[in-house]
């Protein structure tokens, strides 16, 4: 299916890789995508909900901000066990690095976590 919310697709795509010095064809790689996916994206092909799912999370954006004008970022709250939070700045920023991060990384940060949290007087 082709159309102008598919093209927008690509063109946010390109936009979120420049704004986090990436390229939409690494993030495709890392998120489990090969560059015949690129390139049906590219001529306007739309990726699945599955794969637009994965790019939001990956760029913490809504899949409606991927395929049209809304604005770029999720509101900075969530539910830790059925209660609603908002995030204090720091914990939104060690939130955005850390889904930067390729998965053995974040492997690795959830592991130290742990053993500070372990140390932790």
């Amino acid at each position: 299916m082709k159309g102008v919310a598919l093209e927008m697709f690509f063109e946010k795509l390109k936009e979120l890789c420049k704004k986090n010095k990436t390229t939409p064809t690494a993030v495709a790689l890392e998120l489990g995508h090969g560059r015949s996916s690129m390139s049906h994206w590219k001529k306007g092909n739309t990726p699945n909900g599955d794969i637009l799912l994965k790019f939001a999370d990956y760029f913490d954006v809504s899949v409606d901000y991927l395929l049209r004008q809304e604005e770029p970022t999720r509101p900075h709250t969530g539910y830790v066990t059925g209660v609603n939070v908002s995030l204090a700045d720091d914990e939104q920023e060690l939130l955005e690095t850390y889904r930067k991060l390729k998965t053995l990384n974040k492997g690795i940060v959830l592991e130290k976590s742990q053993t500070l949290l372990e140390i932790q007087v």
